[in-house]
């Protein structure tokens, strides 16, 4: 075997090395006792969130100092900032600080921290921590293939700043430094480091405790010192717990055997066991554990087939174990593999690993297929199926025809060469045809064979023309290549154990969830079960169709144990298990709301922590609750438009995360009561001559109104608010409206957070009356003046008035006819009269008559009784004027009415006919421009 050394001569070197371990891992810088402090380019574990805390806290031994702070950069901007107080007991010069909740993000970023100790406004800078990251620990443990450094003198170095080891591979006690990557991390752990970066971003860190050339016994714990330095367990378990990594290991990957293999044990298996359980103190909590399945080994010995049987069958026999293939893999020397073989390792293991810690989707073809039983498919006993795990489909493998480079024969190298029967490598059947269907592969025979057990793989491989392993082997579609086999028994189909089923679990809610597994061959019924405080009890038995059970009434944040078994007619498969954890509820959101607005409610709640969307009820009164939002995981308010006064609205609000919500929140909210309606009313409304109507209204008091809204809507225009009048006013003259308009006014009385109903009320401005035309004569013989006016359609009532320039006499009066007589007279003056006429609730403009009344002359005669004859007359009437002149004649009746009116031009006699009057008095009026003449006259029928 080569590349190896010798493990004693390396065992007696490292003891002769003086051991100062500190088992507080503290340091002391200036006059501060680190207990927690980041170390250069240390790789600190990320969480489920994929964050890494940042641990900083210590004892300082002077008093009088404030608080120690730390400053963050991300690769050289400024990130984070916090600080711990320093807290000293009373009377004591010493005190403690811990700076709390410090967090970077795996990612391919390094971070730097400042460390700085403050009293008052002066801080010294303590230490300064470069190239932190964080992610994931590694742990990588066996011989040579597992060290697989410089093999085949074929060093590989990988340079990333994000693939990180601390110490050197059984190293003294103070290698405690983390460093980017050593060669001596072995050539497949780098290409795996490399991998996880290039695909993930995830800085990683393994740890190599790896030996080349040792047995299993060598890897043993020293129960009464773990940590000692002198052997290769103390020395992995120093380093990851210098690393502290302890608790935070995603897996545990060992590669040994072959020494065991060399030296014919026949103890491997117990030996493992020891080992496991040392592991399970000192590493309680690794994820993952992969065991590698030795390579068929070219030296003379017969316990390469069984060792290799106990690396296939640790999962059943360990938890969290997962078995790897090494066999069929390029080699160098039929032990080793080259660095082309590492890197397709590496890859391998990046498949299986993946989905596990990165989130990618798993493959059953990734994985190393590992024969689960073997059973005659016929009762002749002519062909056996090798049933490889549900999911893995085995694809057919040609046979490799390749030239010997030790003797030149070209030979043909086949599956069929290496199947054995019975343990005794030369036992063997004619194999007449090799078939492929999903996960079975199909051994067909030329004739009955009576074997029990069947083997897959020699025990070593040494042939004059091949002194290594040159394959072919059988593998998965993604041309994995399979586990060897050995010892396993041969069922005979009607009395073979059926397969165990696979059984899986998944979340649907918080408080859902459903298992699912396989339909096992030959199975008739399936018995699921679930853990209770005083064991397995039962939930079901179901047809062996079904392959589904749908879980619910679930608690939150509890742990489910289920487990599950197939039965057939003849036997009962292993029960297989499988853990379910529901998420937890999210904390209930504090709802509170109050009414904001007349007509909206307003509610809020705390953001609550894990949401990724709020959905928010109501419900009116009594009444059903109604979606009325769906909120993203930032918006903690709603404002709810559209409500009614007087009405009680509930609120329920509920967050939701991923698979799970919190209980709903209730908040009630009372809407203030409508107010009582103001009745409005008209005061008055009326129409002045101006041509513009006023409108006085008046309504009712409110109780609780703070102020009142007033509008106004003409013909068909909009309403617009016109005034808003405070509680104390009840009326409201408006001025400047058109005359006949209608107008409609409402009003509502408002309060604080409350309004009543609007009350309206409907005015018709009146029109504004027609202007009287107004007519002025005078009477010079009985010395009266005669006022006259048109009658105006709507008048109830004329207002007449007059004036004599020079004079303090003046006249108002209301009358309800047309005209009126004026007798007092006045020769020569300036009379102005003027008439009005007056409707209901409108007046007209005011019309106005200026008249010059004339002059009586003292010459002239006043009366013409002697001029009109005869008196008394009947039929007609003459007149005798005292000269030729122009004017009009008009006989008046007693009450003052014009019966006939004669106008006449440049006459002295003129002759009236009297026919068609009553008898009775009259009286007789002439006038001309110079005089007025009156006299009584009779008429006699």
């Amino acid at each position: 075997m080569t590349n190896f050394y010798s493990f004693p001569k390396l065992l007696g070197l490292v003891c002769s090395i003086l051991l100062l371990s500190n088992s507080t891992f503290s340091q002391k810088i200036d006059n501060i006792i680190f207990r927690d402090l980041p170390q250069e380019s240390q790789l600190f574990p990320r969480d489920a969130n994929n964050l890494a805390n940042i641990p900083i806290a210590g004892t300082i031994v002077q008093n009088g100092y404030s608080y120690v702070s730390v400053s963050f950069s991300r690769e050289g901007k400024p990130f984070t900032y916090a600080k711990g107080v320093i807290s000293y007991p009373t009377n004591s010069s010493t005190g403690s600080f811990t700076i709390p909740n410090i967090y970077i993000k795996a990612e391919p970023a390094e971070y730097e921290c400042n460390i700085y100790l403050v009293k008052g406004s002066d801080s010294t800078l303590l230490v300064t921590r470069k190239h932190l990251v964080a992610g994931d620990f590694y742990v990588v443990n066996g011989q040579s293939n597992a060290y697989a450094f410089n093999i085949g003198n074929e060093p590989y170095y990988e340079s990333n700043p994000y693939i990180r080891t601390f110490g050197i591979n059984m190293g003294k006690d103070s290698d405690t430094l983390w460093t980017s990557p050593s060669p001596q991390v072995g050539a497949w752990a780098l290409a795996l480091q490399k991998y996880i970066i290039q695909n993930t971003g995830i800085p990683t860190c393994v740890i190599n405790g790896a030996v080349p050339g040792t047995s299993i016994a060598l890897h043993f714990r020293d129960n009464q010192n773990p940590t000692n330095l002198g052997t290769i367990y103390g020395s992995l378990l120093y380093r990851i717990q210098k690393a502290k990594a302890t608790n935070y290991i995603r897996a545990f990957i060992w590669a040994q055997g072959e020494n065991d293999t060399f030296e014919h044990s026949t103890t491997y298996p117990d030996d493992f066991r020891k080992l496991y359980q040392s592991w399970q103190i000192d590493f309680p909590k690794v994820e993952q554990y992969i065991v590698f399945q030795n390579n068929v080994l070219p030296l003379p010995t017969l316990t390469g087939a069984s060792i290799r049987n106990f690396q296939r069958m640790t999962p059943s026999l360990f938890s969290k174990t997962e078995v790897f293939s090494q066999i069929g893999i390029e080699t160098i020397d039929g032990i080793h593999h080259s660095n082309q073989g590492y890197f397709r390792i590496a890859s391998e293991l990046y498949k299986i690993l993946a989905p596990k810690f990165y989130g990618s989707q798993d493959d059953p073809n990734n994985h190393s297929p590992n024969v689960k039983r073997a059973y005659f498919t016929n009762s002749q006993h002519t062909a056996i199926a090798l049933e490889f795990p549900v999911g893995t489909t085995m694809i057919a493998v040609p046979d490799t025809i390749i030239k010997s480079p030790a003797t030149g024969n070209t030979v043909t190298l086949g599956i069929k060469d290496y199947i054995y029967f019975d343990n005794d490598e030369t036992k063997v059947s004619t194999i007449s045809d090799i078939s492929y269907q999903g996960n079975k592969v199909i051994l067909t025979f030329t004739k009955p064979i009576s074997y029990t057990k069947i083997d897959y793989l020699p025990a070593r491989y040494y042939t004059n023309d091949f002194q290594k392993f040159m394959g072919p082997c059988l593998r998965s579609k993604n041309y994995v290549n399979a586990c060897s086999f050995y010892d396993l028994a041969i069922d005979h189909e009607n009395t073979a154990p059926i397969t165990n089923p696979t059984l899986g679990a998944q979340v649907l809610y918080y408080n859902q969830g459903k298992l699912y597994w396989n339909q096992v061959d030959r199975a008739i019924s399936t018995v699921l079960e679930v853990e209770q405080a005083d064991g397995y009890h039962v939930i079901t038995t179901l047809d062996a169709s079904v392959t589904v059970w749908n879980l619910s009434n679930l608690l939150p944040n509890t742990v489910y144990k289920y487990r599950i078994k197939a039965i057939s007619a003849t036997a009962t498969s292993d029960y297989v298990y499988v853990t379910l954890t529901t998420p937890a509820m999210l904390v209930t959101p504090k709802l509170e709301g109050s009414q904001v607005a007349i007509n909206q409610n307003r509610v809020t709640w705390n953001d609550i922590l894990g949401t990724s969307k709020y959905v928010l009820e109501r419900a009116t009164g009594l009444g059903v609750f109604e979606k009325v939002g769906e909120f993203a995981s930032n918006v903690t308010s709603y404002v709810d438009g559209g409500i009614k006064l007087g009405n009680s609205y509930t609120y329920r609000l509920k967050a939701y995360g991923v698979l799970t919500e919190s209980e709903a929140a209730i908040v009630a909210i009372i809407v203030k009561n409508e107010l009582s309606v103001p009745t409005i009313s008209l005061t008055s409304v009326y129409s002045s001559a101006n041509g513009v109507s006023v409108v006085s209204l008046s309504w009712k008091s409110i109780t609780g109104a703070t102020n009142y809204s007033l509008e106004r809507k003409q013909s068909d225009k909009a309403s617009q608010i016109i005034t808003n009048l405070d509680n104390s006013q009840t009326s409201y003259k408006e001025q400047n409206l058109l005359p006949a308009t209608t107008y409609v006014y409402r009003i509502k009385a408002v309060g604080v957070l409350t309004e009543s109903k609007y009350d309206s009320i409907i005015v018709l401005t009146p029109n504004v009356l027609a202007t009287p035309n107004l007519t002025v004569d005078e009477n010079l013989g009985n010395k009266t003046l005669s006022i006259r006016w048109n009658a105006i359609a709507g008048a109830t009532s004329y207002q007449l008035t007059r004036t004599i320039a020079g004079s303090t006499e003046s006249l108002k009066a209301n009358v309800s006819a047309t005209s009126m007589i004026d007798s007092a007279f006045v020769q020569k003056a300036n009379y102005t009269y003027t008439v009005q006429a007056f409707g209901i609730n409108t007046e007209s403009a005011i019309a106005t008559k200026t008249f010059v009344t004339s002059l009586i002359l003292a010459n002239e005669p006043l009366a013409v009784e002697s001029l009109v004859y005869p008196n008394p007359c009947s039929e007609f009437m003459s007149i005798r004027l005292p000269y030729v002149t122009s004017g009009k004649v008009e006989i008046i009746d007693i009450q003052g009415s014009i019966l006939k009116t004669l106008d006449f031009k440049n006459q002295e006699l003129l002759e009236l006919s009297v026919q068609n009057l009553p008898a009775g008095m009259y009286i007789t009026r002439v006038q001309t421009t110079k005089a007025n003449w009156v006299t009584k006259m009779k008429v006699v029928h």
